[in-house]
């Protein structure tokens, strides 16, 4: 139990880590932008540390036997990293729809966060990684979106590089959803698999409008 609570601390820490530690100084949106020596836009840079910091924990976490402990031990750093994502549009994005969604994001998924982390303290049985392979695992490592997001953060309008970044992540987090209702039997994690779904769903349909509204 005490290197189950170990793991989630640490993978805690590191995306946290990675918020509170974000490069350059915030940008001067839509009307030219702050770029740093090495020609990347901070908000670029900042994007892509949260996302190393993310799939490093997910990647440990997917390794864990239990399905249900895995799904939860994957989905805190993927929350997590969604919030540091929505922080960083707050510190550099101006579009009031954008920065809306952020703050809905953020609310959102720090109370999972908490959900997610109380639930494992309540299962002090469940296994932690043991570097064995399960069906599950390879669900979730046969997962692409992190090369999605990646690339898509990529954009010098930091408005419009969270929302091509959040879509891919938002689809990661329904196609972990949808793993854990394949493996999962635990009934209050499926219903949290259930719920993120119906949640993320209706943000990736706006972000997607929303796109399509500035990029005619």
């Amino acid at each position: 139990m005490k290197n189950r609570i170990l793991l989630i601390s640490n993978l805690a820490t590191a995306i946290l880590l990675s918020a509170c530690h974000i490069p350059g100084q915030p940008a001067s949106m839509h009307n030219g932008y702050h770029i740093q020596k090495n020609g990347t836009a901070p908000h670029i840079q900042a994007y892509l540390q949260s996302m190393e910091h993310m799939h490093h924990g997910m990647n440990q976490a997917a390794y864990i036997a239990n399905p249900d402990a895995a799904f939860n031990a994957g989905m805190i750093p993927h929350h997590q990293g969604a919030v540091a994502m929505a922080e960083i549009e707050l510190k550099y994005g101006q579009d009031p729809t954008m920065r809306k969604l952020a703050k809905n994001i953020i609310a959102a998924q720090k109370a999972e966060i908490e959900t997610m982390s109380n639930w494992l303290k309540q299962h002090p049985t469940t296994t932690p990684p043991s570097g064995k392979a399960y069906p599950h695992t390879q669900a979730y490592l046969g997962l692409n979106q992190h090369h999605a997001m990646a690339d898509a953060a990529k954009h010098p309008d930091p408005d419009i590089a969270f929302a091509q970044a959040m879509i891919p992540h938002h689809q990661g987090a329904i196609d972990m959803a949808e793993i854990q209702l394949r493996y999962g039997t635990n009934p209050a994690t499926r219903k949290l698999a259930e719920s993120i779904i119906a949640a993320q769903r209706p943000e990736i349909d706006l972000m997607r409008n929303w796109l399509k509204s500035v990029q005619k």
